[in-house]
């Protein structure tokens, strides 16, 4: 919530940026001309670079993503917003919803189920949405949200789904579907043999003309298949036109890239006792 004190000019200096005051405060604010604060903010890129460099040292993209994880978790309004000293607000006064939850979504969702779903007569104001290859049917249900993907399945009343995140925080895995600068992927299967070695198969999607970039792994080999499109792959230093049906095995340490021809898909198989997730692998 801004504060503003130039009650009437279009686009005006901010006085002070709370986030989440407490009923009581965000009165006093309102009677003194406040502002609601919409989420939407526009700053230079050099803007926020400078201000994540008092957090972690980088060059590149990659070494960002590598050092995410030890970045506080806090939102961009506390560690930025607050903080700032200088900032403008543009006066909006139009239609405007704040879609952060699953009940706020619904509100400007069809009612139609998205996905391989059916819905019965007898639900009442309930959306679905299925991102799984497997069909869900609902029965009898009213005032729900239900939403199924690689990452989970949701079964939630539409009122108590915005206190779902503390639950969420509990659940420590790897995600099961990304999208990528390249694509996206989707992991079909984990499975851990009795030595304590695993087996992880992913399914990636690569778009026409990018590129997974060339990289090796320390504690884990992998086997490509692909299984749709044409792609240049390089194994070693050693780069082939691969087609579907064609195989590689790339062994532990090995360097191995990718380049999309057209629009390919591939199976990619990890072995190791070391499947940790690859938050690099952009």
């Amino acid at each position: 919530m801004p504060r503003n004190p130039e009650k009437n000019a279009e686009i005006s200096r901010v006085s002070g940026f709370k986030e989440k005051p407490a009923v009581k405060e965000a009165e006093d604010l309102i009677k003194n001309g406040a502002l609601w604060n919409c989420g939407v903010f526009v700053f230079k890129l050099r803007y926020v670079m400078d201000i994540l460099r008092n957090a972690i040292n980088f060059i590149s993209y990659g070494d960002v993503v590598r050092q995410y994880k030890s970045l506080a978790k806090t939102s961009f309004d506390y560690a930025v917003a607050e903080k700032c000293d200088s900032i403008y607000v543009v006066r909006y006064d139009g239609e405007w919803s704040d879609i952060g939850t699953w009940n706020t979504l619904t509100e400007v969702m069809s009612s139609k189920p998205i996905g391989d779903a059916r819905i019965a007569d007898d639900c009442v104001n309930t959306h679905v949405i299925n991102e799984l290859d497997i069909p869900m049917l609902v029965l009898g249900a009213k005032d729900m949200i239900i939403a199924a993907s690689p990452d989970g399945i949701l079964v939630a009343d539409k009122e108590q789904s915005s206190y779902m995140k503390k639950y969420v925080d509990e659940i420590n895995r790897r995600p099961m579907y990304e999208e990528k600068l390249w694509g996206e992927y989707k992991v079909l299967d984990l499975t851990v043999n009795e030595d304590g070695t695993k087996a992880l198969t992913k399914r990636k999607r690569i778009k026409a003309g990018a590129s997974i970039e060339y990289q090796s792994h320390k504690f884990r080999s992998e086997v490509w298949t692909v299984i749709n499109g044409k792609c240049i792959i390089s194994i070693n230093g050693c780069a082939q036109e691969a087609l579907p049906g064609h195989t590689f095995t790339i062994a532990e340490s090995t360097g191995h890239g990718l380049t999309a021809i057209t629009d390919t898909e591939i199976l990619e198989i990890q072995f190791g006792k070391e499947l940790t997730y690859d938050a690099t692998e952009f």
